[in-house]
């Protein structure tokens, strides 16, 4: 897979994602976000073939070959191959932007591919299985920035991909006597 970027730009109201540094980015409005994050996660629930393998309920199938695949390369590597960046408002304009008109998408077991039509032409996202996870949890983590109140997703592509340690880390409340000085006295 190439590396894509999805972003969410409040001024626009609208995601917006970029595939290469020398194309324009294309902007997502909210109806088409809508018609592709919700079908795009059904029909790779459909189409999972995790039961050959586990013999666990469809639900527990879809959970865990997302969590592997958001948590481990193909060849077993542990990884998060996300990245959060700021990019300031010249820069963010700079690359221009071609609005997504319409958007066709196509899954089979083995990954899927998406069409997206712009005033400059035609877009193709070719993505394995795999890809399919990682960009499906990208483009849901750029959605949570547009506060848009779309139906709600599959708890599998909402869930926390951290683990409980560290989850537990950073909702906890911080120690109250942080700031007061418990060291001992130095000595004479």
């Amino acid at each position: 897979m190439t590396q894509t970027t999805f972003g969410y730009d409040q001024e626009e109201d609208r995601l917006w994602l970029c595939y290469h540094d020398e194309q324009p980015r294309i902007w997502i409005t909210r109806r088409f976000a809508q018609g592709l994050i919700g079908p795009m996660a059904e029909l790779i629930e459909r189409t999972t073939t995790m039961n050959q393998l586990t013999g666990l309920a469809p639900h527990e199938q879809i959970r865990m070959e997302h969590r592997l695949a958001v948590q481990e390369t193909p060849d077993g590597d542990s990884h998060y191959p996300f990245r959060i960046s700021q990019e300031d408002r010249d820069t963010h304009r700079a690359q221009g932007f071609v609005l997504c008109k319409t958007l066709q998408l196509h899954m089979e077991p083995q990954g899927c591919s998406i069409n997206m039509q712009t005033d400059e032409g035609e877009v193709n996202f070719g993505l394995s299985r795999y890809d399919t996870h990682l960009w499906l949890r990208a483009f849901r983590m750029a959605l949570d920035n547009a506060n848009w109140n779309l139906p709600a997703l599959p708890a599998w592509l909402t869930e926390p991909v951290l683990p409980p340690s560290i989850q537990t880390l950073l909702t906890s409340p911080l120690p109250s006597d942080l700031d007061s000085d418990t060291s001992p006295d130095p000595a004479p």
